[in-house]
């Protein structure tokens, strides 16, 4: 595949303060969709934070990991919805031929018992077209399709030998079956089935005494003709399938890394962003900030800062299931969505805070915990900023729920929460 190295700036708009600044330089076609970039405004940061310097570029190669996207490479007849699509077409092919050769009989109007015979063998392509499109191919092994093609070929041969098919279209029909063959099978599948074709063109002949000079041409031509079709076609198909692969990977690889926070792992503002956009009713948002985290970047330097900030993003990673998500706000502090209603979030938040407070961290956590009521999202980011504040003011590592008291006591004007 053709592809064009892009460098790709995703930054804010400049109606806002930049919070991110991300350079990925990845291997994807030029045109590769654009991704959206939310619209919501970024509070200030603190270093560490996003804001404080441009990620490193992100060099992707797929072809260079394939363990990463080998998996994305199946034959589209593997996956279920691939099995039934497959099998369908082949009942198609089955009903039309079904189709055409009663018209050639009506239109031909032979008599005597090869017309009875050939209505007989069309009649019956109708009823296995009919059954191969009603069965649950999706729910059995993909080499069962293996077997259509033989099908196909051995209706052809008992066709030939009844001599009901004209020469002119037996051909015609064996490239057909090679181009289905291409289409849905593996490389080299074509060229397993190239004796059962041969087969198909000489064994009937055999009723009839031996293949003539026509036939034998016909077997030379016609056959090897079909299996170059099936393997051209087999071998497009998988060279198709391995560029979207790759191109999925890296289009996959940059929306993760645009939503990624570069030190801690974690959903970077973008994500948060995003998390608060589809808060639900009942569901609870918590923010949380780690105490005294100035302290810890002037007494034990920045260094020490960011390590923090990566242990605890690894914490939050491995203790939040798949009920919660978690993303970075900015510079220490982060948000939580509880998204299962049958959970009681302050009992998940405290057990959070106590399993940090027993790593002995350089820096505990407070946290502020607001159910959201179905109105903006502001407003439930705004009650829980508040009861932030409350846990900071009543001695920090703590959680505390926003409640009318806590929001009462606050202002509208911007917080300064202790650290």
């Amino acid at each position: 595949m053709s592809v064009d190295e892009v460098q790709v700036e995703v930054s804010a708009p400049l109606t806002r303060p930049p919070v991110l600044t991300m350079h990925a330089r990845v291997a994807i076609p030029t045109s590769a969709p654009r991704l959206e970039t939310p619209r919501h405004p970024p509070r200030g940061t603190t270093r560490g934070g996003e804001g404080s310097c441009p990620p490193p570029a992100l060099a992707i190669c797929p072809a260079t990991r394939p363990s990463r996207w080998r998996h994305l490479l199946v034959d589209r007849s593997r996956s279920d919805h691939g099995r039934q699509v497959a099998a369908a077409q082949a009942a198609w092919l089955f009903i039309g031929a079904g189709v055409f050769g009663v018209a050639f009989d009506v239109l031909a109007n032979r008599s005597g018992g090869h017309t009875a015979t050939s209505l007989v063998l069309d009649a019956s392509m109708l009823v296995v077209g009919i059954v191969v499109h009603r069965l649950p191919w999706h729910r059995w092994p993909a080499c069962l399709l293996s077997v259509l093609p033989l099908v196909a070929l051995t209706y052809l041969a008992i066709d030939r030998a009844s001599r009901a098919t004209p020469n002119e279209s037996y051909g015609i029909w064996i490239v057909v079956v090679f181009v289905w063959i291409g289409v849905w099978q593996a490389p080299w599948s074509a060229v397993a089935m190239a004796p059962a074709a041969m087969a198909a063109y000489l064994v009937p002949v055999a009723f009839v005494g031996l293949p003539d000079g026509a036939t034998l041409t016909a077997v030379a031509i016609s056959v090897p003709l079909a299996v170059v079709v099936g393997e051209t076609l087999a071998r497009r198909t998988r060279a198709m399938k391995l560029a979207d692969a790759q191109c999925r990977l890296a289009i996959e690889a940059l929306a993760n890394a645009n939503l990624t926070d570069d030190l801690t792992g974690l959903g970077n503002r973008r994500q948060a962003n995003l998390m608060l956009d589809r808060l639900q009713p009942g569901q609870a948002l918590a923010i949380l900030d780690l105490d005294h985290f100035k302290s810890v970047n002037d007494t034990l330097g920045h260094q020490r800062g960011d390590q923090v900030l990566i242990e605890l993003g690894a914490f939050l990673s491995a203790e939040l299931d798949g009920h919660q998500t978690v993303a970075r706000y900015g510079g220490e502090e982060f948000i939580v969505v509880f998204a299962d209603l049958d959970r009681n979030a302050l009992d998940d938040l405290e057990r959070l805070l106590a399993s940090w407070r027993r790593r002995r961290p350089a820096a505990t956590l407070s946290a502020g915990l607001a159910l959201h009521h179905g109105t903006s999202w502001t407003d439930t980011f705004a009650r829980a900023d508040a009861a932030l504040y409350v846990a900071k003011q009543a001695g920090r590592d703590r959680a505390v729920v926003a409640d009318p008291l806590a929001r009462a006591a606050c202002s509208n004007a911007p917080l300064e929460r202790p650290g």
